[in-house]
């Protein structure tokens, strides 16, 4: 079938009340550029996912010759943004009519045949005597006003939306300089690295964390997620010192202060030093905290080069405050090997769904009986990917994750009932091994 319209661009063609009409852009197809910021990460590090756009207009057509079939002249174009028709050259065949499109509005261009029926010739109009050419790139800013002489800010629900942009400051007592804030985000603490000793101020907000989160793809926001970790000391090689120094106030009845940093945590309270348990992410003090107003300082000394984060809470229940864990096991890994992590179900555990986060095959068994398995496929080789999987996990005494090492680690995390946790017990090929955990 021939094709109705002839143009080096893509064309749509439509009748509406015996005219025809047809629209056409000025650009052709993939004429804009796409690239990603890490094109050699495309895989397994999502590098594909920081996109950038190019939509330089000098790729784009000035003018386009469209021949379209079964119409006749005279032919008009109608501009996207308004304005009377403007009438165009036409050349016509035996059963077609051809113009030339130009694109000086806009670059997509609607093009009307009325056909030659009574009424359907139209006036010539003239283009303006002259034109102001405004440039091709314009610069935008909303600028925050009180002038309502528009109406806006009375303007009820459900009629077109209003655009508004709101800005605070801020002026400290002992300051005569006002800045500019963000509402609910303010200074909390102070920190240092024993490598500078400048001391830089902590500032978050209680309700959304850190002000526009760096642990956020640029592309996709926050999602309206807030990151637990409220403090970012950015990286920090291992074995460097982070100082963390603030006064906070425990109200009553008191509670369990928790710390969860990736290093080794060691905390002071008035100029004493707090006992902590854990040897993983979290830490608790041992004793719960009396009611009254602290002086706290946190030390953190990571034991690997890290991109360090933490946060600080007080709880009165500290299993609430519990999270999994990455469980390794020490030494290099044998690929082909069977690792087994076992840890004993609480009393009288209730049917629950346990979820199971691994690289490697894995085989998931209650009291030696197996209730799933999970595969280690990846189709990526740079890089293994953790699969989750979840279990209705029957009533039991003993768990039991039996893995296949491959080139890595055999590594594991669990959520549910239990927990990952350096109490579990761990054995290569029946050998016992000792368990550690990576954040």
């Amino acid at each position: 079938m021939e094709a109705r319209v002839e143009a080096p661009v893509p064309a749509l063609v439509r009748e509406v009340d015996g005219a025809t009409l047809v629209f056409v852009t000025a650009s052709d197809s993939m004429s804009s550029r796409v690239a990603v910021g890490r094109p050699d990460e495309r895989g397994i590090d999502l590098g594909w996912l920081d996109v950038t756009y190019d939509f330089d207009p000098e790729r784009y057509h000035r003018n386009v010759r469209v021949r379209v079939q079964d119409v006749t002249g005279p032919a008009y174009l109608a501009s996207p943004f308004g304005g009377p028709l403007r009438p165009l050259p036409t050349v016509e065949g035996p059963s077609w009519a051809e113009v030339v499109v130009p694109f000086d509005d806009a670059p997509a261009a609607l093009l009307i045949f009325p056909g030659c029926g009574e009424g359907t010739k139209q006036e010539p109009v003239e283009r303006p005597v002259s034109e102001l050419d405004l440039g091709a790139t314009w610069d935008m800013e909303l600028v925050p006003t009180l002038d309502n002489a528009w109406g806006d800010f009375a303007r009820p629900s459900g009629e077109m939306p209003v655009l508004e942009r709101w800005q605070l400051w801020h002026r400290a007592d002992d300051d005569d300089v006002w800045k500019a804030v963000h509402a609910t985000f303010g200074p909390h603490a102070i920190w240092s690295s024993a490598a500078d000793r400048q001391w830089q101020p902590v500032t978050y907000s209680d309700s959304r964390g850190i002000h526009k989160d760096p642990i956020h793809r640029a592309v996709l926001g926050p999602k309206g997620h807030v990151p637990e970790e409220f403090l970012n000391f950015g990286n920090v090689p291992a074995g460097r010192e982070v100082v963390l120094r603030t006064s906070m106030t425990v109200p009553a009845p008191g509670g369990f202060l928790a710390v969860g940093a990736a290093a080794a945590k060691t905390l002071f309270l008035n100029g004493e030093t707090i006992p902590l348990t854990g040897h993983g992410y979290l830490a608790m003090s041992e004793t719960p905290l009396a009611p009254g107003s602290y002086t706290l300082e946190l030390r953190l000394v990571p034991d690997e080069d890290v991109w360090l984060r933490g946060h600080l809470s007080i709880t009165t229940d500290p299993a609430r405050c519990i999270r999994p864990e990455w469980m390794t096991v020490t030494g290099a890994p044998r690929p082909g090997a069977q690792v087994a992590f076992t840890t004993e179900l609480p009393p009288g555990t209730l049917p629950s769904l346990l979820q199971v986060a691994s690289a490697a095959a894995c085989r998931v068994l209650v009291d030696g009986v197996e209730i799933g398995r999970q595969g280690g496929f990846e189709p990526y080789a740079e890089q293994d990917t953790p699969r989750v999987g979840r279990y209705e996990l029957p009533s039991g005494h003993r768990l039991t994750l039996v893995l296949t090492e491959n080139e890595t680690p055999a590594t594991v995390l669990l959520d549910g009932p239990v927990v990952s946790s350096a109490a579990w017990q761990a054995t290569r090929d029946e050998a016992p091994r000792p368990v550690t955990l990576r954040s």
